[in-house]
């Protein structure tokens, strides 16, 4: 039998971490989310408690997890329900969240350089918006980075606080800035650098542990010069206005609307040319045949 929550039935486990436990659960209209269990005993629910306060201002952005709901304060827990990540598997028995980390670790593979490129133009948005409302993310990686509906969003809001007002560091080995970078901890810089590993381990296929180690693919050399640019950004105190910047120069967007306004353009002239060429054949022909009827 299926535990129960409230109105959620948990399906299957799909997380686990220091602030709580992940769960696939089915909500009361059929809709599957997932749901966050948070133990209230000790007090370090106290800063998700925080956390989820300051990240309910900025979730209207498409490039982080939507929270859904927040439950009321339990004895010993209390819970709250998000999107729920894109399944990995294609054959939708087992799930396995859609991660950049899982991703790298079943399909053994890097993230192709087009993939990656859009993935850092989603994540920059959510992170702007979380910059612009005064607040850090201060714990950006791989397993913190998921795709739902084919977005990429951020997730994990257990770490984010205001800009400035925490001191002690915070995040994951390898996505924390050295001293020697000269980037302050609980900073958006400091976000910034994080993402610039997670590029790196998006186009490695390899864990930030193995940096700057890189193979050069065939991809990447024709297509991830814009992410190498990025990653090596990452180097020394970078901001979102300098990926930003990158992508413009190196990996512009191409304006599809233009381009097919053009294209469409294009042929109607061709028509019109054609039209006009088989008017005027015909117009000459008929003139041949007329002048000879007439001897």
């Amino acid at each position: 039998m299926l535990q129960t929550i409230d109105d959620y039935e948990l399906l299957e486990k799909c997380g686990e971490g220091g602030f709580g436990i992940v769960y696939r659960a089915k909500g009361p209209v059929g809709n599957v989310v997932a749901l966050k269990k948070v133990s209230t005993s000790g007090s370090n629910y106290k800063r998700e408690i925080e956390a989820l306060k300051e990240y309910q201002q900025c979730s209207d952005n498409d490039g982080i997890i939507k929270i859904l709901h927040v439950s009321s304060i339990r004895d010993e827990y209390f819970y709250y329900t998000m999107e729920l990540a894109d399944n990995l598997t294609s054959d939708g028995e087992q799930y396995i969240p859609w991660t950049l980390a899982e991703y790298l670790k079943i399909k053994n593979q890097p993230l192709k350089a087009v993939d990656t490129l859009e993935m850092i133009r989603q994540l920059l948005d959510g992170l702007e918006s979380v910059h612009n409302k005064g607040f850090v993310h201060r714990d950006i990686k791989p397993g913190n980075i998921l795709w739902v509906n084919g977005k990429a969003k951020l997730g994990d809001i257990g770490l984010l606080a205001n800009d400035g007002s925490m001191t002690m560091p915070a995040g994951s080995a390898g996505f924390i800035p050295p001293e020697s970078s000269g980037i302050k901890l609980n900073t958006p810089e400091a976000d910034v650098y994080a993402l610039c590993r997670v590029v790196y381990c998006a186009v490695s296929g390899k864990t930030v542990s193995h940096y700057p180690r890189i193979e050069f693919t065939d991809d990447l050399k024709q297509n991830g010069k814009a992410l190498i640019k990025i990653i090596n950004c990452g180097m020394k105190k970078c901001t979102i206005k300098d990926i930003r910047a990158i992508l413009d120069k190196y990996a512009p967007l191409q304006n599809t609307g233009n381009v097919e306004k053009k294209e469409e353009h294009i042929a109607m002239k061709i028509l019109k040319i054609g039209g006009l060429a088989c008017l005027s054949i015909g117009v000459f022909i008929g003139g041949i045949i007329i002048g000879r009827n007439s001897k």
